[in-house]
C-alpha cells in the first residue's frame, strides 16, 4: 500500500504529525466484540474491501 505523503481537508493542510498509517481491522469484521475493541483503541475502524466500490 502506498504511503500518504500529505493530506488536505476542507482546503487546509493536515499537519504531518497527524497523518499516518491506518490500523486495519478487516480481520475483525465478523466479530462485533473485536470491532468494538478496535474502535475503542483507535477511535475509528478501517475495514479494507468490505464495501463494494461499484
Amino acid at each position: 500500500m502506498p504511503q500518504i505523503e500529505s493530506a488536505i481537508t476542507q482546503k487546509h493542510a493536515v499537519p504531518d504529525d497527524r497523518v499516518g498509517p491506518l490500523a486495519d481491522a478487516t480481520d475483525c469484521a465478523a466479530d462485533p466484540a473485536r470491532l468494538r475493541h478496535a474502535f475503542a483503541e483507535h477511535g475509528y475502524v478501517f475495514l479494507r474491501g468490505v464495501l463494494d466500490r461499484d
